[in-house]
């Protein structure tokens, strides 16, 4: 099975438990967006967590698992400023990753790291957010 396989399959999973038509497209827009790649340097795809690699090395974890659709990152990677209508939440940097979502610690260059968790409530939101990351 593929990285990509294994990730239609989760996200598959994960709608089956909690519907959210915001979980596909966002789904759609990493997997085929020519940027963004599964991240090779852990496990890409979880039950609770997409992750990816973006081209200019970037770290984004999809939490599929809620209905709210949320995306983590690294506070560094964090655009100036943030689209409309997306809510954030702050983690500190930590040692050993307590405090913060598990799937994110697996991620090496994320792991006590200081991150960011957003809330994402539309594919626009998403698509211009991911623009000015990839621009950052």
């Amino acid at each position: 099975m593929t990285a990509y396989q294994d990730i239609q399959r989760r996200v598959v999973d994960a709608e089956d438990k909690t519907p959210s038509p915001l979980r596909a497209e966002l789904t759609d827009l990493f997997v085929n967006h020519p940027a963004v790649k599964p991240h090779e340097g852990c496990p890409p795809a979880t039950a609770k967590m997409i992750r990816y690699r973006l081209a200019n090395g970037w770290s984004l974890g999809h939490q599929i698992e809620t209905r709210p659709q949320h995306l983590w990152l690294a506070a560094a990677s964090l655009p100036a400023s943030l689209p409309s209508g997306i809510a954030r939440a702050d983690y500190p940097a930590t040692e050993g990753g307590k405090g913060r979502h598990s799937n994110v610690n697996q991620m090496p260059d994320l792991r006590d790291q200081a991150v960011v968790r957003l809330t994402v409530t539309s594919l626009d939101q998403a698509e211009r957010l991911l623009n000015a990351m990839l621009t950052k």
